[in-house]
């Protein structure tokens, strides 16, 4: 009996987090070198306003995946040993309560690092915001 309520606890705690996670943006898209290639081992620091920050991986081939929640701004910061960092802002305000319901995915993106012996601090080359006219996120060079 205890297992049935221990496997009934987490379907039910799982169901509420996969629920929760929906309501977010999923951003996705790929770190690559000055030519195009990968870059293997790269890192992404995301840092809300309030100096709360989580670190996600790329996988082998440059590429990532991960989740904000809205009606925030945020510093994304891409790393790589041996490469200079860069750095967006990102912010998930602005999106419509009823869009905000089933969540926003953006992918597809890259972000170029360039090779430096002695890196600076990150550059912001950019940001991602909702525009209420597209009705979707889009980019902006800085």
């Amino acid at each position: 009996m205890k297992w049935f309520v221990t496997i009934v606890f987490a379907l039910v705690l799982g169901t509420g987090y996969a629920q929760s996670e929906s309501n977010n943006l999923l951003l996705g898209g790929a770190i690559r070198d000055a030519q195009g290639g990968q870059v293997k081992h790269a890192s992404i620091r995301v840092t809300n306003a309030e100096g709360d920050f989580y670190t996600v991986m790329a996988n082998n081939d440059g590429t990532f995946e991960f989740t904000v929640p809205f009606d925030m701004v945020c510093d994304v910061r891409f790393y790589a040993k041996k490469h200079q960092p860069k750095s967006i802002v990102l912010d998930t305000r602005n999106v419509p309560a009823n869009e905000q319901e089933w969540g926003h995915e953006f992918s597809g993106f890259s972000v170029d690092l360039v090779q430096e012996k002695q890196p600076q601090l990150p550059k912001v080359v950019g940001r991602i915001f909702y525009d209420v006219v597209s009705e979707g996120f889009i980019t902006q060079e800085l």
